[in-house]
């Protein structure tokens, strides 16, 4: 049914609640409203016996921000064969959240960006250009990754423009101009 029979310290932890205040408490209560049926879906798979793979629910704390957390569950079976009880571990996958939402939001910087941007790895191969870029250089996007900035030399630089270049790749990690 949901009601939460006991929780170790580290579940206690992070749901920010003291471990003996747990017990008898509907588990629902701590879902976000938005995950509250695909965890009730998550459970009574859980009661029938179904494959139960694992879910991700944002878990939303009284007086604290919300955290989101990947669920797994199995079946406790008493040695008859009946359901006993539904087993839950959580991992706080929060910052893998974050971190992914960073990204995303990068990414669409990097797109919309009226500049244009080609990112190297350390060994100078193209690892992704920008919109921008292509249109400034004429490479398409699949063109130029895995190719080297030399690709751009045309000739209208000496050698000392390619050493201060390099220089400032060495020294700040990057490098612009016009």
């Amino acid at each position: 049914d949901g009601v939460i029979q006991e929780a170790n310290l580290t579940g206690a932890a992070m749901l920010g609640i003291d471990r003996s205040s747990l017990a008898g408490v509907s588990f629902v209560n701590y879902v976000a409203a938005q995950d509250r049926q695909n965890f009730r879906r998550h459970l009574n798979a859980c009661i029938s016996g179904g494959v139960l793979p694992s879910i991700e629910l944002s878990l939303g704390l009284v007086g604290d921000k919300p955290i989101s957390v990947q669920m797994a569950s199995v079946p406790i079976r008493s040695t008859s064969g009946e359901l006993e009880s539904c087993r839950m571990a959580f991992i706080d996958v929060t910052e893998r959240k974050l971190a992914e939402l960073k990204l995303r939001l990068a990414s669409k910087a990097l797109e919309n960006a009226q500049e244009g941007i080609m990112l190297t790895d350390a060994d100078r191969k193209i690892l992704a250009v920008n919109p921008a870029f292509s249109k400034a250089s004429g490479y398409p996007a699949e063109e130029g990754i895995g190719l080297t900035p030399s690709i751009l030399k045309s000739g209208r630089h000496d050698d000392e423009y390619y050493r201060k270049m390099e220089a400032a790749l060495q020294a700040d990690g990057g490098w612009q101009d016009e």
